[in-house]
C-alpha cells in the first residue's frame, strides 16, 4: 500500500463517516479525501454479514432501522430522498418491539416518508447498503482503503500522518475526522496516546 496526500481523512467508513462525506459532497465541497475502515467495506455498526456460499443469506448487525428526528428539510432530507430515490433505502413499516426491564414492549409504527417528528427506515436489500449508497453519493473521487486498522497518527506542519497496524504511512491529510465511537473505543484512545 502506497501513501498519498489529501484533504480529508475520514477513519470509519460507518454511517457517521459516509454521511459526512456525502454531505460535503452534497454542499459543493471539491477537497480530496480518503476514508479508511477496517472492516471489508463501508457499513461499521450497520453492516452486514453476508454468506459467499448463500447469495440469499445475510445478517444485518448493530442497527437493525434507522429512525431519524429534524426538522424536515436540509442536507438530510435531500441526502434521504436520493438514497430513497437509489433504491438504498425504504419505509420501515415492520412492527417494532423494544426490550426493556418490563420485557418486549411494542413501538408505534413510524409512518412513511421524513417528518418532524422522525421516521423509521430500513436499508434495502440490507443495513450494509446505506452506507454504501451514501459512500457511493460521495463519489469516485474519495479513495477508499477497507481492511485498514489506523495504528497512529501524529500532527505534524503538514497535517495529520496515519499509520497502519504494519507502521506503514497510509495517509498524509490537512484535516482528520475520527468519526462514529471512535473517540471513546479503547484502540482509539490508544492510537491518540490516552490509554
Amino acid at each position: 500500500m502506497t501513501s498519498c496526500n489529501c484533504d480529508l481523512a475520514v477513519v470509519g467508513a460507518g454511517l457517521a463517516g459516509t454521511t459526512l462525506l456525502a454531505s460535503l459532497r452534497s454542499a459543493g465541497w471539491q477537497g480530496s479525501a480518503m476514508v479508511l475502515e477496517v472492516g471489508r467495506g463501508p457499513g461499521g455498526r450497520a453492516s452486514t454479514r453476508l454468506r459467499h456460499d448463500n447469495p440469499h443469506w445475510h445478517l444485518d448487525h448493530g442497527a437493525p432501522v434507522l429512525h431519524l428526528q429534524s426538522g424536515g428539510g436540509g442536507v438530510m432530507a435531500d441526502l434521504l430522498q436520493r438514497l430513497e430515490a437509489m433504491g438504498a433505502i425504504g419505509a420501515d413499516t415492520s412492527e417494532s418491539v423494544c426490550v426493556g426491564l418490563d420485557g418486549l414492549q411494542p413501538l408505534e409504527a413510524t409512518s412513511a416518508g421524513f417528518d418532524a417528528n422522525g421516521s423509521g427506515w430500513r436499508g434495502c436489500p440490507t443495513m450494509g447498503s446505506v452506507a454504501a449508497a451514501l459512500l457511493d453519493l460521495a463519489g469516485d473521487s474519495v479513495i477508499r482503503r477497507f481492511g485498514v486498522r489506523v495504528q497512529t497518527l501524529q500532527a505534524s506542519d503538514r497535517g495529520w500522518d496515519l499509520h497502519d497496524q504494519h507502521g506503514q504511512a497510509v495517509v498524509n491529510a490537512r484535516m482528520l475526522v475520527l468519526s462514529g465511537n471512535m473517540l471513546v473505543h479503547p484502540r482509539s484512545l490508544a492510537m491518540l496516546g490516552l490509554a
